[in-house]
């Protein structure tokens, strides 16, 4: 009994493999933050912060599990970045943050076709994210220094976890090999380390992709 069941998980391995299509994806994001606070005497705060935006970049590769429905593990880089520039009185202060990490989701999708090569189609699943670099950077004047003011990730005793966990929705449209899809995402892990703050993402993303 036990090499039947091995031989039709093995057959149906195969035959998604044989079906399965690779697409290179890329996107725009944007990316809000959620600041929550206890402050001694005042209580708690809740601040929001939407001014990061960036790009995302990588592929993923679909397996069919069923009629319209499949499953599509993947990995993306992505960066988001925000800068600005205030006058002072003497000279001008900048401001410069970046983000950046690897992404691996694991998306179900489900789809239908409505037309000739056209396909609607929906999607949800976990999202595991690495941060590779986290960094602010303050200076005036025109000379940017080389090292940035702040290395969230660095040091013997980082302020922000590197790892997050998200889940994602969303839904497209492909037509023949091209897909178009927008999506949002919401981040279950507090970012920081600090026993007073807790810091949550959320991502929105619009994206397009090309199937191999």
């Amino acid at each position: 009994m036990k090499k039947v069941f091995a031989i039709l998980a093995a057959a149906v391995l195969f035959a998604g493999v044989a079906n399965a299509q690779v697409s290179i994806n890329a996107g725009l994001a944007t990316q809000a933050k959620t600041f929550t606070g206890n402050v001694p005497v005042f209580g708690t705060y809740t601040d929001r912060d939407t001014n990061m935006t960036g790009f995302f970049l990588g592929v993923s590769y679909n397996l069919p599990i069923t009629g319209g429905l499949s499953v599509a593990p993947g990995i993306y880089y992505q960066r988001l970045g925000h800068n600005t520039s205030t006058d002072m009185t003497l000279s001008t202060l900048h401001t410069k943050s970046i983000e950046q990490a690897v992404a691996i989701p694991i998306l179900f999708n489900y789809g239908f076709e409505v037309g000739d090569g056209i396909k609607l189609f929906g999607f949800i699943g976990p999202n595991v994210t690495y941060g590779l670099t986290k960094t602010f950077t303050a200076w005036m004047g025109d000379n940017e220094p080389e090292d940035p003011t702040k290395d969230y990730y660095g040091g013997d005793n980082p302020s922000h976890s590197q790892l997050n966990i998200f889940g994602t929705i969303g839904a497209g449209l492909q037509y023949h090999s091209l897909r178009l899809q927008l999506g949002y995402q919401m981040g279950f892990m507090d970012r920081t380390k600090s026993d007073n703050t807790t810091e949550k993402v959320n991502n929105f993303f619009v994206g397009v992709g090309y199937a191999l």
